[in-house]
């Protein structure tokens, strides 16, 4: 978690990364293709990206990105983390959303 806090102002600019694990199959309101064959287990990371403001003295979230860095799928009757998604692309300097979201834009 990267916490930028102006207590002055009442705001803080929040980065917290995160890992999901959700299982996807018949049972779920994901869709399976149908060559998956049954359920398997996504995981995915990536982060929140959170402006906190201070309201009657109470620190709420006032606005939430959030972002899928990468996901995999582990499908049944292959190798774990075979199938990979991808997530954010790479850039240049400062194209993460995070850089905007750290400059106040």
């Amino acid at each position: 978690m990267i916490i930028d806090l102006d207590l002055e102002a009442g705001v803080a600019n929040v980065e917290t990364y995160n890992l999901v694990m959700h299982p996807v199959g018949p049972q779920t309101s994901l869709v399976l293709r149908p060559e998956d064959s049954g359920t398997h287990l996504r995981i995915m990371g990536g982060r929140a990206l959170d402006r906190f403001e201070r309201r009657d003295g109470e620190w709420r979230i006032a606005r939430r990105v959030m972002l899928i860095d990468w996901s995999r799928d582990d499908l049944p009757g292959n190798p774990v983390w075979t199938t990979i998604k991808q997530g954010l692309r790479p850039g240049g300097p400062g194209t993460d959303p995070s850089y905007a979201h750290f400059q106040g834009t």
